[in-house]
């Protein structure tokens, strides 16, 4: 418990005060789950074998007195003798992108990417710790080169507009792209941005409206005089009022929000849809426009991927696939640029129509190893005793 364990870039900590943090709940789960392999080595968490028992000795004669020792000049203490750690890897092409990025450790204060960098730089960090650290700080620090989330360098159309992710609060577009400039997403997920977005953000480049040919406007007829009326006019009414125009009734057809194909009608009725620089409406209010004919056709094709997630349209999903449930409903799972949420949650919002179908096929993949989709071999039933 008195040997001393660090982290990088952090002060020191004796393994017994480390334990007694993780005993009071100041370590979370997923890090309490590293723990043992970082720390056994100078904790000492295996079992010890027990010293053996010493043999009987006798005391050993006394010898003469020794003369006394001249105390010697202390040695200066010797400065760092690590390499100096780049903290996002050897083989990353860009540096720190967000350096004010704070980095936690377990039982540990905070401290900045640049801080930890500059830790780095001075050698204060051990090669062992600075091969795990660019899987630690990658996202936080923003250490991976620049991402396009449409690919090939182009811009988002609709900065404006909300994308989602399965289980995940929206996002809008423009700012998905900020954390794909200043590199908070790894380029194996670069990757397949442009493919989940570009129907909502708008990656394709836009055709330009064609100029109209210049037109000469017409030269006016000329009025013809009024042709004097022998009798006069008859007086109007003044029982009756005027006339007007009817108001004409909507001439589109009506709009299932959720899609024509959508096996599920709206799980949410009470959701609110918020369509930007538009005051925000219920699903069902929504619905009831869409009904009545005061959706343009064009904008009813783009709605079911609007309000998909946000009204429930979708049928039910298992994100473990098969009707199997997750087994570890408090465990934390995160996507792209989103907050973590609980796999419980995730499955919640599954089950209520909140997850469109193609992303549901994918999630058992993603989420299997930390939600635990597998289905777990049930204890053996114990046999029965007197």
């Amino acid at each position: 418990p008195d040997a001393v364990i660090e982290f990088p870039g952090q002060p020191a900590i004796a393994c017994g005060d480390l334990q007694t943090l993780g005993y009071i709940g100041s370590i979370s789960d997923g890090q309490c789950e590293r723990l043992p392999d970082l720390i056994n080595e100078v904790c000492g968490c295996d079992p010890r074998t027990p010293d053996p028992t010493p043999n009987p000795t006798r005391p050993p004669t006394p010898g003469p007195t020794p003369a006394p020792i001249v105390a010697r000049t202390p040695e200066p203490t010797p400065g760092p003798t690590n390499p100096p750690c780049d903290i996002c890897g050897e083989d990353m092409s860009m540096s720190i992108g967000i350096p004010d990025g704070i980095v936690e450790f377990p039982g540990q204060p905070a401290i900045t990417c640049e801080q930890l960098q500059a830790e780095g730089d001075a050698g204060f960090i051990t090669t062992g710790q600075c091969d795990r650290l660019p899987a630690i700080v990658n996202r936080v620090c923003g250490c991976n080169t620049p991402c396009s989330v449409c690919g090939d360098g182009k811009e988002v159309d609709f900065p404006d507009a909300i994308v989602e992710f399965p289980g995940q609060p929206p996002i809008e577009c423009g700012i998905l792209q900020t954390l794909g400039y200043v590199g908070s997403i790894p380029a194996g997920q670069c990757d397949r941005f442009p493919d989940l977005i570009d129907e909502v953000c708008g990656c394709d480049p836009r055709t330009p409206d064609p100029t109209p040919n210049p037109t000469r406007p017409p030269t006016p007829d000329p009025t013809p005089p009024p042709t004097p009326d022998p009798t006069r006019p008859p007086a109007p009414d003044p029982t009756r009022s005027p006339i007007r125009p009817p108001t004409p009734s909507p001439i589109n057809p009506p709009c299932d929000i959720c899609g024509e194909d959508m096996s599920m009608s709206i799980g949410i009725p009470d959701a609110i849809v918020e369509v930007p620089g538009q005051p925000a409406v219920t699903c069902e209010e929504l619905q009831t426009e869409g009904f009545a004919g005061f959706i343009p056709s064009r904008t009813c094709d783009r709605l079911p991927a609007i309000v998909n997630r946000v009204c429930g349209c979708n049928p039910p999903c298992s994100v473990c696939g098969d009707g199997k449930e997750v087994d570890f409903p408090d465990a934390v799972i995160e996507f792209p640029g989103q907050p973590a949420i609980a796999c419980g949650d995730l499955q919640t919002l599954g089950y209520i129509g909140s997850i469109s179908d193609g992303q549901c096929e994918r999630l058992p993949d993603l989420i299997n190893e930390v939600c635990g989709c597998d289905q777990r071999t049930p204890d053996p039933t114990p046999n029965p005793t007197r």
